[in-house]
């Protein structure tokens, strides 16, 4: 759709229309056969070819991300778990820990994708990446019993939307194996692969008066019932790094902790949108315009301390589509994988789209609508890297990114009244280098005695660990208020 092609229900749009896109401007003349033998060929049998009234049209059997594509007309839907008595996800010790509590996510995409074929079966064509080292069985008897749709593509792959806010919970996790070079080493159980997901729902229900989280609000996990939500998309699931520690896990217990409370005095949002971007960069020349190569978003609850989704893509760039050696090192983000990522237009589609769900629609009990601002570290991301990429593609910018609270600025007011306080001394006033490696992301991280977790520079890491930051500054009292507009110095 982006390129002007008109996309059928049922997935499938004239070969002709593709074939004339400036993705094809290299292959003026570009043959049918050359076409039916690659998708004939495609060893994961992504693509169909359809001859109607004289005309060709071609699909993508699975993976869309466009709203008017149905799957009612896409895909077969099961009606009977014996069909398929395999229904498993792959996805990565990076994404484990947020899974194990929120569920599996369709993200940007229509659906969830689950292989119908065991892990390194001849017959799994497609469902799941080679190198995935998490696979969640899904207990497909229970789901359909409640509710949920499940799918099977010509390729054999099943899908499944999840319920209203694209989730499917942990309690439908059958069993998760842990691997190893292609090997199972551990393997949990139903009953420890939801054990997390069991305990935070018992908790909610017992703070629900306080708490107007959609997660306290049902404890259903029907398809038509709210979910608390974290995401694991497909794009932080290929990361070209790796942690195999949650980042969220030392503040999820500590957050809910009945005792705590974060009054509307010291943060009136319901939620903090915490984000960092990575960008392309060089350290021989300077890059322009500089894009935008990873959108992150984690969405923390400041009455719960807990986060509830996430949003996170790859973005490939347009201007500059080759990544400098300097750029890959620093972030960690290689050529593969912005060569896979989505076009900057679909992205910010997807970020209106996500702000616009619940829990950030949601009215709250005393009828007022739930309320967040964004939390960067630093005004980098929102007062140059965004307004430049917007006035480069000639995008119009969301009025949610026109305010921000800039967290090192929450930081720096929590440092001098600690500095302040009786028989805490003066101290020196720091230097330019000094104050920037104090107040960076590192800094603040160490002096609050906590972890950096996973990869320094890595967009989803970095938001993660500044959503770490701002839970314990949060917990000693600090107060979080917009501090930051475009136009402001």
């Amino acid at each position: 759709m982006e390129h002007g092609i008109q996309v059928r229900p049922d997935g499938y749009c004239l070969l002709s229309e593709v074939l004339k896109s400036k993705v094809f401007q290299n292959y003026p003349n570009i043959e049918l056969s050359t076409i039916q033998k690659i998708v004939k060929d495609s060893p994961k049998q992504r693509f169909a070819l359809l001859e109607e009234d004289g005309k060709v049209y071609i699909r993508a059997n699975q993976g869309h991300t466009i709203a008017t594509v149905q799957s009612e007309q896409l895909l077969q839907p099961i009606t009977d778990h014996k069909d398929y008595p395999v229904c498993v996800h792959g996805t990565y010790v990076k994404a484990w820990g947020i899974i194990q509590r929120t569920g599996l996510s369709r993200m940007a995409r229509n659906n969830i994708h689950f292989s119908a074929e065991h892990f390194g079966s001849k017959d799994m064509i497609s469902g799941m990446r080679s190198n995935c080292q998490v696979l969640i069985h899904i207990n497909l008897e229970q789901a359909l019993k409640d509710g949920y749709k499940f799918y099977i593509s010509s390729n054999k792959v099943i899908l499944s939307a999840g319920n209203e806010q694209g989730y499917l919970p942990p309690q439908y996790f059958a069993k998760v194996q842990f691997l190893e070079g292609g090997q199972v080493v551990r393997e949990l159980g139903k009953e420890k692969a939801g054990k997390v997901e069991a305990k935070e729902d018992k908790e909610e229900k017992a703070s629900s008066s306080s708490s107007s989280s959609p997660s306290s609000s049902s404890s259903s996990a029907s398809p038509s019932s709210s979910s608390s939500s974290s995401s694991a998309s497909p794009a932080s699931s290929s990361s070209p790094t790796e942690t195999k520690q949650d980042p969220t896990a030392a503040t999820a217990t500590e957050g809910k902790n009945p005792s705590f409370n974060v009054t509307v005095q010291q943060c009136p949002f319901d939620y903090l949108a915490i984000l960092d971007f990575e960008a392309t960069c060089d350290d021989k020349r300077r890059i322009s315009p500089q894009e935008i190569i990873e959108f992150p978003i984690v969405l923390l609850n400041t009455r719960t301390l807990q986060i509830e989704r996430e949003f996170h893509h790859y973005i490939k760039p347009t201007a500059h589509p080759r990544l400098s050696a300097f750029c890959t090192e620093l972030t960690g983000i290689t050529q593969d994988t912005v060569d896979q990522g989505i076009t900057f237009t679909e992205c910010y589609k997807l970020v209106s789209t996500f702000l616009s769900q619940p829990p950030l629609v949601k009215v709250k009990s005393d009828k007022t609508p739930v309320s967040f601002a964004f939390v960067t570290c630093g005004d980098w991301d929102l007062k140059t890297a965004l307004p430049a990429q917007l006035k480069h593609l000639g995008l119009q910018s969301l009025p949610c990114f026109g305010k921000w609270i800039n967290i090192k600025k929450v930081f720096a007011s929590y440092v001098r009244s600690q500095q302040t306080a009786p028989g805490s001394g003066s101290g020196r006033p720091d230097s330019e280098d000094g104050r920037r490696e104090r107040f960076g992301m590192a800094g603040m991280l160490s002096q609050l005695k906590l972890p950096l977790v996973g990869r320094h520079h890595s967009g989803i890491d970095d938001s993660r660990n500044i959503c770490a930051i701002a839970v314990e500054l949060l917990k000693r009292g600090c107060r979080f208020f917009i501090n930051n507009a475009p136009n402001s110095r």
